[in-house]
């Protein structure tokens, strides 16, 4: 058993320790931001620092199902995703 909490990629499905993964929180359905300290407030989602990561939650809307948003990410949010995983 680990001593360090475990998170799971909403793509992928990997475990991994938080600072290896990078979290996306969204706050009362508002729209998503980068969370680089992981101490944003509201619903926090992971994912892997991995483009195939990246594209495969965008196509299956997993980051939408995950952060419980009522309308589809912004399309300026997911090209910032996109290049930050360039």
């Amino acid at each position: 058993m680990s001593k360090f909490p475990q998170r799971t990629c909403c793509a992928c499905g990997a475990k991994k320790p938080p600072r290896e993964m990078r979290r996306i929180a969204s706050q009362h359905g508002a729209e998503p931001v980068f969370d680089e300290n992981h101490k944003a407030p509201g619903r926090g989602a992971y994912l892997c620092f991995d483009a195939g990561c990246v594209e495969k939650a965008l196509g299956r809307k997993a980051l939408e199902r995950a952060l419980k948003l009522q309308n589809p990410l912004p399309e300026a949010f997911k090209n910032q995703l996109r290049a930050a995983n360039q």
